[in-house]
């Protein structure tokens, strides 16, 4: 019996620390208008299709065409007239700050600050930013969001989204 009563302290620290683990995750697992958009606005600088996922159902398609597609195919268009591949298009967004403006049950608006860099390559990305070769861009917007089905979506017009009107 004395033997266990060494690993005891190491066991309980063991259990709590799986404990704490587990009511994290939990409170990660929360959507928030915050949450929302920083996901949609990385997807969106770095043109991934899931800012679909974070984008309300008005603007999901335009007329009869899915409007992330559109946006996407445009952009690839660009470069493509600029001699580069889409992956030349691509930016990161990094330095996020976020103030929530307004906030109800159904609606809010939040308030995004941030800067984005080239990002078709992290090594470039690097050495731009240690040796001064490109200089970020500010990113500012006010972004509207509505909770549908008890998920956060963007709505408005974010950033330059192709949008029906």
């Amino acid at each position: 019996m004395e033997q266990y009563k060494r690993f005891t302290p190491l066991v309980l620290t063991l259990l709590a620390a799986v404990i704490f683990q587990m009511i994290l995750v939990v409170a990660d697992r929360h959507d928030t208008p915050t949450r929302a958009v920083i996901e949609f606005s990385k997807a969106y600088f770095m043109l991934n299709p899931s800012m679909a996922d974070r984008l309300c159902q008005d603007l999901q398609t335009i007329g009869d065409m899915n409007a992330v597609q559109y946006y996407r195919y445009s952009i690839a268009q660009e470069a493509k007239e600029r001699g580069f591949s889409v992956g030349y298009m691509k930016t990161r967004l990094y330095d996020i700050k976020t103030k929530t403006l307004k906030k109800d049950e159904t609606s809010a608006e939040v308030q995004l600050l941030g800067k984005r860099r080239f990002a078709m390559n992290p090594l470039y990305a690097i050495v731009a930013q240690v040796f001064g070769f490109s200089k970020p861009q500010t990113v500012e917007a006010i972004i509207p969001l509505r909770n549908e089905n008890g998920r956060w979506k963007v709505c408005g017009n974010p950033f330059d989204l192709p949008s029906r009107t």
